[in-house]
């Protein structure tokens, strides 16, 4: 089914260290027509995503590096040679077989950014909460945490030091307590992926721009990646319905990430089962 865009707009604002401020806004009109590719990726991680804006016709970024970039799984069409028997002849043949495409991984060039490596080394007492550590951790290292949702916050059942990369450490408390760390829009949280979603999106075969393909980490986790128009209240840990012929019930998001490359904007996500 063609997915049809009606009054498209799009704008990304740039700000710099003192402050000014430059908006490019496209809506594909006279005076406001300026696309522009985006990707802003989204995953169950305690360290801030690469995102990057492609403004055309400007002049390049410097200080680059290079990362690793999933691209999901799929269903293609391949094309199948077999042989048939004719009036006593060999005959050769051509079809098509839809064939599953793993997922791959390929290099990108993003900004680097420079940071400090900083250490922390606390002990604590029997007794203190799984909270409690976690706080006085990100307050040592001046790390801020927006929102602490832990699925479980047990007090520790004996004497526990706290020794090493500030988030290293507490992505090992938030694991313990059954739970993500990871950047919502810019802020760090932790939140608990079995809570109750506040927000669902359903998602139907009317919108999914293909269908879903399923992949298994080397942990066992299933996830299945699907594709819809721009959805970009989309995020880690949203609630989605699918009520598609080929997958059905509630999941949330473990990653994904929106993108356009100027005119067909679309979110892709990789969901698991609720």
């Amino acid at each position: 089914m063609t997915t049809e865009f009606k009054d498209p707009h799009a704008w990304f604002i740039v700000t710099d260290d003192s402050g000014n401020k430059q908006t490019v806004f496209n809506n594909e009109i006279k005076d406001n027509n300026y696309p522009f590719a985006f990707e802003v990726n989204f995953a169950d991680q305690p360290t801030p995503a690469q995102n990057t804006v492609t403004l055309y016709n400007m002049s390049k970024v410097n200080q680059y590096t290079t990362v690793k970039k999933k691209i999901p799984g799929k269903w293609v069409n391949k094309r199948i040679h077999y042989y048939t028997t004719e009036n006593g002849k060999k005959v050769g043949h051509y079809k098509t077989k839809k064939v599953y495409q793993k997922a791959t991984y390929k290099k990108k060039r993003v900004k680097h950014k420079a940071t400090k490596t900083f250490m922390v080394n606390m002990a604590f007492h029997k007794g203190k909460t799984l909270e409690q550590i976690i706080k006085a951790v990100a307050s040592k290292a001046g790390i801020k945490i927006s929102k602490i949702q832990l699925h479980k916050n047990t007090p520790i059942k004996k004497a526990y030091t706290a020794k090493g990369k500030p988030l290293t450490v507490l992505k090992s408390l938030v694991k313990r307590g059954e739970s993500k760390l990871l950047y919502i829009r810019g802020d760090l949280e932790i939140l608990d992926p079995k809570a109750k979603k506040r927000t669902w999106f359903v998602i139907t075969d009317d919108i999914l721009m293909t269908p879903p393909s399923m992949d298994e980490d080397d942990e066992g986790t299933t996830t299945w990646e699907i594709t819809t128009p721009l959805i970009p209240e989309v995020s880690t840990l949203t609630g989605i319905i699918m009520q598609s012929k080929y997958l059905k019930g509630k999941f949330f998001v473990s990653a994904g990430q929106h993108t356009s490359d100027g005119t067909n904007p679309q979110s892709q996500m990789s969901i698991q089962k609720v």
